[in-house]
């Protein structure tokens, strides 16, 4: 199949945080929508790459540069901004087998051992930590179907470890969620259940999948009952997932009801894919999970255990 270019306003609106995060690369810190990373284009102790997620812009305080995620793949790349949107417009899995092949940056100090700016995958558990239960609980998430289709994560990010819910993607992947995180381990990818069934219901993230399993809306069941899932884990993977869709007979849309959500489905349209607009049923709700808690108020009560203690080790 073709590549699907996207234009330069597309290519713009793809998250600077979800691109850095199909690479492995994550925040040390964060406050309300401003990420800060150790920079990816030399060796530092103190963070200085500054993401803006409401503006979708990037500014690196060490050399002044900054821009739009179009700037940040050029720079990574060492390529035009031409390039960089075709990169892009190859989608998740070509951007991330690429941009893991970025050359590393000279040492400044070669005696210098830093702490890599990496997230690692410590272990994987059964899903029983009280915190994260409360976590998913406070989503609108039975323990039962949590403890289903998620497990318990610890990862780290330099000398830190942390505790996440953690759902698999189909290239043994993760993505990582808690009260105060939400990113992925390497290699990003999405996630496909119960495959082979005539409906296909496509979600933007997994806690919309479990939402829609959990529901007791009559309509949501009666969408869910005999399908397969496809849960995109990034709106980036979009294109690449463009063949599971064709094929199959039914698809129902599950993405937010933002700019982002928009332009998938305009990019299915563009590309034959007929689908039913899931998204309408939670028209007056940012997400499917957003509906799912506004409406249902679940009896799923659990005691809070205080998340301060537990989020990291």
């Amino acid at each position: 199949m073709s590549m699907n270019k996207l234009t330069f306003n597309e290519a713009k609106k793809i998250p600077i945080t979800e691109f850095l995060a199909q690479q492995g690369v994550h925040p040390t810190n964060s406050s309300r929508n401003e990420y800060w990373y150790l920079s990816p284009f030399r060796h530092e102790r103190t963070p200085s790459l500054k993401v803006d997620s409401n503006k979708n812009v990037w500014f690196d305080h060490g050399t002044g540069e900054g821009g739009t995620i179009l700037d940040l793949c050029a720079k990574l790349h060492q390529c035009n901004l031409h390039e960089a949107l075709e990169r892009l417009s190859e989608g998740g899995g070509k951007v991330v087998a690429d941009l893991g092949k970025v050359k590393e940056p000279p040492r400044e100090d070669q005696h210098f051992q830093q702490a890599p700016n990496r997230l690692n995958v410590a272990a994987v558990r059964d899903l029983t930590n009280p915190n994260l239960i409360y976590y998913m609980t406070s989503r609108g998430i039975s323990t039962d179907l949590a403890q289903a289709h998620c497990k318990e994560v610890l990862f780290q990010i330099g000398f830190k470890r942390h505790q996440t819910v953690g759902f698999q993607n189909r290239s043994g992947g993760w993505e990582l969620r808690n009260s105060w995180f939400k990113g992925s381990s390497s290699p990003k990818d999405i996630t496909l259940l119960e495959s082979g069934n005539s409906r296909l219901c496509v979600l933007e993230g997994f806690i919309d999948f479990l939402s829609l399993k959990q529901s007791s809306n009559p309509e949501l069941k009666s969408l869910r009952n005999e399908a397969g899932f496809l849960i995109l884990n990034s709106l980036a993977f979009v294109n690449k997932s463009l063949p599971i869709m064709q094929d199959a007979k039914e698809v129902v849309l599950f993405v937010d009801n933002d700019e982002a959500g928009h332009q998938a489905k305009e990019t299915l349209i563009r590309n034959g894919v007929h689908y039913y607009d899931g998204s309408a049923i939670y028209a007056q709700h940012k997400d499917l999970n957003d509906f799912h808690v506004a409406n249902e108020k679940p009896n799923l009560t659990v005691a809070d255990p205080g998340r301060k203690k537990s989020l990291g080790l």
